[in-house]
């Protein structure tokens, strides 16, 4: 099973390398933070990146589907 909030992180990464993403790649990130900015009201906390969020929401999925 794909962990979308893997592919995510990693997609997130490739683009903040100065890499260019699909329109598809694009709204995968879109949609994996969905979870993260309604967690904290929509308002993203300043001591923590979106990826580091990515990857703590990647670890949750990985530790309940094992």
């Amino acid at each position: 099973m794909t962990n979308l909030f893997r592919q995510a992180k990693d997609l997130l990464n490739i683009k903040d390398a100065g890499g260019e993403l699909s329109e598809d790649e694009l709204q995968l990130i879109g949609t994996a933070i969905i979870p993260l900015m309604g967690k904290t009201n929509g308002v993203f906390p300043e001591d923590i990146t979106i990826g580091e969020g990515l990857e703590e929401l990647a670890k949750i999925l990985e530790e309940v589907t094992e």
